[in-house]
Formats: C-alpha cells, sequence, structure tokens
C-alpha cells in the first residue's frame, strides 16, 4: 500500500513539473513584431496584435524615434520615451496587457510631434499572454483515490438483514445504519438461544437458527484481492501516462 502511494506521489508531481515546463515553453514562444519602414510617408500597418512577452521593432534610416503615448493620440502629454536608434525595441510586460486587450500608441515625435499628426503612427492591442492563463492558471488539481486497505471491518450504509423462522415466516428488519460490520470468531459459540418470535426456542436448543444472505457479506480475502487488482491497475494507468506524455 506504502509503495502504491509513493507511485502515485510520483505520477502527480512529474504531471506538475511537465505542467508546469510546458507553462515555461509557451511563454518563451514569444512573437517579433517588425515594423521595418518607421519613416514617412508612413505605409506600415496601423493597427496591431501581440501577446505579453512579444517584442516589436522598429526600423528606420535616420532622423526618426519612437514614443508611446498615454493619450492614445498625437498629445504629448505624458510621453514615454522608447528609442532613437534604430532599431528599437519594445518588449510588452504584463501590466500592458489584459485579457480583453489594451491599446498602447506608438510615434513619431520627430518634430514636436509632426511626424506623428503626418501619420507615422500605429496602435498596438496587448493581450494576456496565453490569453490570459498565467503559469499558476496552469496548475491542476489531480484528485487522488487510495484503494481502502485489508481488513476484517466493512463499511455499510444499510443493515437489513432477512431471517427465515423455523414457522415459514420471514423476519426482515430494515435498520439504515452507518456502523460497520465486525466479522468476529464464532467458532466457540456451541449454543445460541433465540426468543419465541424467532426461533420458538427457550431451551437452549434453537429448532432453526436463522439464516443469513452470504452474498451480503465480504470476505476479508476478496477484499485483499480487490485491492490487488485496484492497485496494478492505477499501476499501469500511471505508467500510460508517462508513456504518453512522452
Amino acid at each position: 500500500m506504502a509503495s502504491s502511494t509513493t507511485f502515485l506521489s510520483t505520477i502527480v508531481l512529474f504531471t506538475a513539473a511537465t505542467l508546469a515546463f510546458t507553462a515555461t515553453s509557451v511563454a518563451a514562444a514569444a512573437e517579433l513584431i517588425e515594423i521595418d519602414n518607421w519613416y514617412l510617408p508612413y505605409s506600415g500597418p496601423k493597427e496591431v496584435d501581440a501577446n505579453v512577452g512579444d517584442t516589436i521593432i522598429f526600423k528606420w534610416n535616420t532622423g526618426h524615434n519612437v514614443y508611446v503615448h498615454p493619450t492614445m493620440d498625437c498629445g504629448l502629454d505624458g510621453q514615454i520615451f522608447v528609442g532613437d536608434k534604430s532599431p528599437t525595441e519594445y518588449t510588452f510586460t504584463d501590466a500592458d496587457g489584459s485579457l480583453e486587450g489594451t491599446n498602447m500608441f506608438f510615434a513619431c515625435d520627430i518634430g514636436n510631434g509632426g511626424h506623428c499628426r503626418a501619420g507615422q503612427n500605429l496602435i498596438v492591442t496587448v493581450y494576456s499572454d496565453d490569453g490570459g492563463l498565467s503559469g499558476e492558471d496552469l496548475t491542476t488539481d489531480i484528485p487522488i483515490t487510495i484503494p481502502p486497505t485489508s481488513g476484517a471491518t466493512v463499511p455499510t450504509s444499510s443493515g437489513t438483514t432477512d431471517m427465515n423462522t423455523s414457522d415459514g415466516t420471514d423476519s426482515t428488519t430494515d435498520t439504515p445504519s452507518d456502523a460497520p460490520i465486525e466479522f468476529e470468531d464464532t467458532s466457540n459459540i456451541t449454543d445460541l438461544i433465540f426468543d419465541d418470535d424467532f426461533g420458538n426456542a427457550t431451551d437452549g436448543n434453537a429448532t432453526d437458527a436463522p439464516s443469513f444472505d452470504t452474498d451480503a457479506i465480504i470476505v476479508s480475502s476478496t477484499c485483499s484481492h480487490q485491492n490487488s487488482v485496484v492497485t496494478i491497475a492505477i499501476g499501469l494507468l500511471g505508467a500510460a501516462a508517462v508513456i504518453l506524455l512522452f
């Protein structure tokens, strides 16, 4: 049982590590967005989509620069300098993006914003990496079912027992109970005394001992066998999972 638990724990840890590696690999697969014609007259894209982690590169010959305009237009209030030498790069961070997409306005501010007003600008819509899924969001709770240990106690949700009395009538008790059925050593029991409702015997010699439905009794050895089968099945599934992951 301990070895099965250890094996399952190993599978869980391996799966978690694989998911973390996958998240890292996805994050590492950032794209480069190249704006090769950052000059006037500007004929490049006016709208671009990007994800957090992507990098946009502006290229030109001479006489240009790159700024971010929080005003989302050619106004210079709060302008953020990016670069004035080609190529100039900007990598989008978590603060730039959102699940719905956040717009950023890039412009050339040569001539006190003259180039921007002449059309040298573009808007980038930045989305959260993996559609808003971070590495923590990729963590998956994997339920683990541990087979029950074998023993002489079997839980039951019903205490129904059918008995056949000596006069041919049936006596049925149906009392719901959560108490376990306990198997005891009955090898030393020699006499069974029943009252008149069950055995019609008051002298200590039962005329017709009650019979029990043996199909309702779970034998300890059967539990052990089932546990072994379940453990083997879980082990095979775990091995298959490892093979599939590779």
